[in-house]
């Protein structure tokens, strides 16, 4: 299954690993991260770079079990993904037991 966001045609700029485990891919007025997890797909986040628009904003998919989540927020937020993650996965999991 993996992560499945919109599908888009990007001519990339250049490809590179974060600190925090993801890839980053670059385009002209985007940056692609992935999160690959058992050679998996299982997070995906495109940001608007900032200057390219006047709110930047990151839409973020993650796959927990059968359920494709979507979220969005403030550019200035990306480095905090993590963070966005964990809490999901702590409603994911009281979710789960009711």
């Amino acid at each position: 299954n993996g992560a499945r966001p919109p599908k888009h045609h990007h001519k990339i700029v250049s490809e590179t690993r974060t600190e925090k485990g993801l890839v980053r891919v670059i385009d002209s007025d985007n940056d692609f991260y992935i999160g690959r997890e058992n050679s998996e797909i299982v997070r995906y986040i495109r940001c608007r770079k900032p200057g390219t628009v006047p709110n930047p904003t990151c839409q973020h998919w993650v796959v927990k079990g059968d359920v494709d989540f979507h979220m969005r927020y403030n550019h200035k937020y990306l480095d905090q993904w993590p963070t966005v993650e964990k809490q999901l996965n702590r409603f994911w999991s009281c979710a789960l037991v009711r």
